[in-house]
């Protein structure tokens, strides 16, 4: 089945299942759909599949979907699915699990803004150091060249000197023991 109608068929294939073998019956299918599908039908299978555990009165196994489904969930982007959970927590749970719920957005925003600095990190490596307009447009300073910028050029020209004479690694004077 193609990718882009994964989604449906396993549609199709829950109310099918449904109705022939009831809605427990439905739980290895929604377990499947949900490790296979992407992170945006995974995401709606994964509500879908809470909400039809609370309607069968399984609540903590409505709570453990909800974990499961927000560690793919970046809180910046994914509100509706925070919103979501919030309510469910509010409607079935108590303070100590609107808590737990809260915890546990905090700590995946801090993955999701951890994996974001780490990719602008190596942005930065691979286009190099950019930002001032000395760096970016040299011949606009306007012979206003200050003793730091002549610093930060004769730096760079031993750094240059030191990997063409090193055959390709820079030499340092800095140990780590």
């Amino acid at each position: 089945v193609d990718k882009k109608e994964q989604a449906e068929v396993y549609n199709i294939y829950l109310r099918k299942a449904a109705e022939i073998y009831g809605v427990t019956k439905t739980r290895q299918i929604y377990e499947k759909a949900i490790e296979i599908l992407g992170e945006t039908e995974s995401r709606q299978m994964c509500i879908r599949f809470a909400e039809m555990e609370t309607k069968l009165g399984e609540i903590d196994r409505a709570r453990a979907i909800y974990i499961h489904a927000s560690q793919m969930c970046d809180p910046r982007v994914t509100g509706d699915f925070w919103q979501t959970w919030k309510e469910f927590e509010v409607k079935h749970g108590n303070e100590d699990t609107l808590r737990e719920m809260l915890r546990i957005k905090r700590s995946v925003q801090a993955i999701y803004n951890t994996q974001v600095n780490m990719m602008a990190s190596a942005m930065m490596q691979e286009t190099g150091p950019i930002g001032t307009v000395s760096d970016l447009a040299p011949t606009l300073t306007l012979g206003l060249k200050d003793d730091m910028w002549r610093l930060e050029a004769k730096g760079s020209e031993s750094d240059v000197k030191k990997t063409a004479a090193g055959g390709g690694q820079a030499q340092s004077n800095i140990m780590f023991v």
